[in-house]
């Protein structure tokens, strides 16, 4: 999982009433990794290792890039 400051964090309940919604604001992990700095809704802010069934929501579209000496079959 890789996010970047303005996704959005969608993070799973075991019901449907229970999932949150969350903007990371930071990001603490190496490379996009969790753990993240995120502010609710409610303006309340916490920092959260995503379980199971998290999503991230991405603002912007990535961009892949691929290394020019790789080799390829």
């Amino acid at each position: 999982m890789q996010a970047a400051r303005g996704d959005w964090l969608v993070m799973q309940g075991r019901a449907a009433a229970y999932g949150k919604v969350a903007k990371v604001t930071e990001v603490l992990g190496d490379a996009g990794a969790p753990p993240y700095r995120v502010q609710y809704p409610d303006g309340r802010t916490a920092v959260v290792g995503p379980g199971p069934g998290s999503q991230i929501r991405s603002t912007k579209q990535r961009v892949e890039t691929i290394h020019p000496d790789a080799a390829y079959l």
